[in-house]
């Protein structure tokens, strides 16, 4: 009987026989495709050409399998620690406090001048002086108190014609109203107010002859003011050639230059008391004003406009003052060009300009400086009543509203007037602060406040 299994089993055998070779090679390509299905496992000697293999097999299982050096990092990094290493001379890292987290430091609060019970109020009406009609004056650049019972000023007034203007031909034939022109024919006057004759009279100016005439011609000329130690003069020319005309320093050892190409009216000036610097404020005759310093110890003399180095000291638009002993500048924005600007800066003027300080003063109308008491002045305009101040906040003065009410009972507005007064005029104080005296633009009067020492409970 014919058997299945003893066939199969002697046809293998037969095979096994008959073609070796052939099933030796059966096997081996059996053994490749499980190595090939597994690349992640790499031989221990990788495939070559010496194998039995074609080169285009050989080609793409090298292709597949790389080498195992190939994956190994280039830059062996240290293993990590649990626990970080602090050196002596490094911070630990809870400590270190970034830069951008810092918070910036706070503000410094501006200090505030408060008012407080005056020395002395005015309760009576002031008395007035009219040195516009007695004299001439139309403006004044300075007022002072000598004493208690006599005040000094000096101004403008408008210079007579020529009585012989033939011999006149080259110079320039001003309109005596053309104050703000720069041929406007003027002259520099004097004037007292006695207090105890009621009086207002003319006096001399009390300067040296001039150093100098600073005209090419015998122009009119004439001193109107000289430093303390006596070896600078200012000397105005304005009724000459326009190439000339304007104001002058002079220097006794023959120094001369012009400072101001034209002779403003409303002008007014200050020596530093060791003689040093000169301030001179004055107008413009476009529009507004300008504050210039010279520095009398450089070589040639330096001049220097205040407002081209801080807008905040320009007197078109602030209140100025300067102080000859220490040679700073107060400021203060005039009332009501900047409406509830109450800043008061100080100005060193010395070395390189520079602001020293700042303080909110509520209601400052207006800054001087005043001769008598050598001090700086505030003016504090607080509804319709005036208040001046020291520097360091003292109430000094006092005029109540009802003052200027009894003044001028048709007025109904008294800022309009207190600004008139105190936005531009010349005023100052007595010594021991009974007596406030200052200067009317529009009336060309002398005001004169005799007032009383407050009794504080």
């Amino acid at each position: 009987m014919y058997n299945v299994e003893d066939y199969w089993d002697g046809e293998k055998m037969s095979l096994m026989k008959l073609n070796p070779l052939l099933y030796s090679l059966i096997f081996f390509v059996v053994l490749v495709s499980v190595g090939c299905s597994v690349p992640k496992v790499a031989p221990d000697n990788p495939i070559s050409s010496d194998n039995n293999l074609t080169p285009t097999m050989t080609s793409t299982v090298a292709a597949t399998i790389m080498p195992r050096e190939t994956f190994t990092p280039q830059v062996q990094l240290p293993e990590k620690s649990s626990t970080p290493v602090v050196t002596p001379d490094t911070p630990s890292p809870s400590t270190v406090q970034p830069t951008a987290t810092v918070a910036p430091s706070a503000t410094p609060t501006i200090p505030t001048i408060e008012l407080s019970e005056p020395l002395f109020v005015c309760t009576e009406p002031a008395l007035e002086f009219n040195a516009q009609e007695a004299f001439g004056f139309f403006t004044v650049s300075n007022l002072r108190f000598v004493d208690e019972q006599t005040i000094t000023f000096e101004g403008w007034a408008i210079r007579p014609a020529p009585t012989n203007q033939s011999s006149m031909v080259n110079s320039v034939l001003a309109s005596p109203l053309s104050f703000q022109s720069s041929s406007a024919r003027l002259l520099f006057k004097a004037g007292t107010v006695d207090l105890n004759s009621g009086e207002v009279f003319s006096r001399t100016l009390d300067f040296l002859l001039p150093f100098s005439n600073p005209c090419s011609g015998e122009c009119p000329h004439e001193v109107i003011a000289q430093s303390p130690d006596q070896d600078w003069q200012l000397i105005q020319v304005s009724d000459w050639r326009e190439t000339e005309i304007g104001i002058w320093l002079v220097e006794n050892s023959g120094f001369t230059t012009r400072i101001v190409s034209y002779v403003p009216p409303f002008s007014t000036w200050q020596w530093a008391e060791d003689s040093s610097m000169l301030w001179f404020d004055h107008s413009v005759i476009e529009y507004g004003s300008k504050a210039l310093v010279v520095n009398l110890e450089s070589t040639p003399v330096t001049q220097t406009v205040i407002s081209e180095t801080d807008n905040r000291f320009d007197p078109t638009y602030y209140s100025l003052a300067f102080s000859p002993l220490d040679k700073t500048v107060l400021s203060t924005p005039h009332e009501p060009i900047f409406t509830n600007s109450d800043e008061l800066y100080k100005l060193r003027l010395e070395s390189e300009m520079a602001i020293v300080s700042t303080t909110i003063v509520p209601d400052i109308q207006a800054v001087t400086w005043n001769e008598a008491s050598r001090r700086y002045l505030l003016t504090i305009m607080r509804g319709n009543e005036l208040d001046m101040l020291d520097e360091g906040g003292e109430t000094l003065l006092q005029v109540p509203a009802s003052v200027f009410e009894a003044m001028f009972p048709s007025l109904s507005d008294y800022n309009i007037l207190l600004n008139e007064l105190f936005g531009a005029s010349r005023y100052a104080l007595s010594s021991t602060g009974r007596h406030l005296a200052l200067f009317t633009y529009s009336g060309g009067e002398i005001w004169v406040f005799n007032c009383q020492e407050n009794i504080r409970l």
